[in-house]
């Protein structure tokens, strides 16, 4: 039998790393096989990047070449983990454009944490054929993905593709998107309530502090990220990275009474359905008594559209997502 895979869906580059590096350094000193699959890493052309992008672009720390910077960063990142890393090839949102080519989709900060464009309606569903048919089969492997906390469309993309794995059968877990749920106390709360149907279990990871160093060190491969997710420094060699995480790892152990640090993911139970944003107001009663959110479910409207109909014509040219 072969070993199971712990494939980790990172929307961008520092995400996974940052919400997920204590587990995955926990599971490679355990000699188990974990793999990052970077999705939006593909390399936009320079000379055709908006206005919104290059402002990024020119942001004090970022690399002169900001993609081709950030790839190296998450390798070194990665490669401090012990993890393999599999690059997509879809583009960042800031740098898709609508089929024609004549409008970008997401040109402002209120795009890229609003609702996905119409445009991409389907992308979610194409992002889930790509996943399935570069995976082991759903024996063989565990599935981690975004909660998209924060709501960037990045985000909310691979989640609603990692749901419908999970309503397909394969063991998908969902990790809190770190900084976003520190910097959003009810945001957590918010993301778990918002879909009509299914609920959500919290399952812990204790980390032991070799695995949590090894997490604060990869972090600080993200040179391009640390002031933006840190802050600045307020005294010559103040470690922001180390602190910052040392203390999310133990808030959230104290949080759920577990070991002197851990991590967080989330199991969905039920069909719970991918789709648009919908906020639903959750009682602080509920939430501290349980940790979860449920709602009645309802049948679906569509029939089910399965994953396996019809293999995807683009599953060559995005062979890179998770491996061959």
């Amino acid at each position: 039998m072969s070993p199971v895979q712990h494939i980790y869906l990172s929307p961008h580059f520092d995400d996974v790393v940052l919400s997920c590096g204590g587990q995955i350094a926990q599971r490679t000193l355990e000699g188990k096989t974990v793999i990052v699959s970077t999705v939006f890493a593909g390399v936009p052309g320079q000379k055709t990047l908006s206005p919104f992008a290059r402002a990024i672009h020119s942001q004090p720390g970022a690399p002169q070449d900001s993609v081709e910077g950030r790839r190296k960063e998450n390798q070194d990142a990665l490669d401090i983990l012990q993890a393999a890393w599999r690059p997509g090839l879809y583009l960042d949102c800031v740098y898709r454009k609508n089929a024609q080519g004549k409008r970008w989709l997401y040109d402002s900060e209120e795009a890229i944490y609003g609702p996905v464009a119409a445009e991409e309606s389907e992308l979610a569903m194409e992002l889930a054929q790509v996943f399935a048919s570069l995976a082991p089969a759903p024996t063989d492997c565990v599935l981690y993905a975004s909660l998209a906390i924060g709501h960037h469309v990045d985000h909310q993309l691979v989640r609603d593709a990692a749901l419908i794995l999970h309503n397909q059968d394969y063991n998908v877990l969902f990790y809190e998107d770190y900084p976003s749920v520190i910097r959003d106390q009810d945001s957590l709360g918010f993301v778990l309530a918002e879909h009509e149907t299914g609920s959500w279990i919290p399952e812990v990871v204790a980390i032991n502090r070799a695995a949590l160093d090894r997490k604060i060190v990869a972090a600080r491969q993200f040179q391009s990220q640390v002031r933006a997710v840190f802050g600045p420094s307020r005294q010559v060699g103040e470690d922001l990275v180390g602190k910052a995480l040392t203390e999310y790892a133990e808030q959230i152990a104290e949080a759920t009474n577990s070991d002197q640090y851990a991590e967080r993911l989330w199991r969905p139970v039920g069909k719970i359905e991918p789709g648009p944003l919908q906020k639903v107001d959750v009682g602080p009663e509920q939430e501290a008594q349980t940790g979860t959110v449920e709602t009645e479910p309802e049948e679906p409207e569509e029939p089910e559209r399965s994953i396996t109909q019809s293999p995807p014509t683009f599953v060559d040219r995005l062979r890179g997502i998770i491996g061959d």
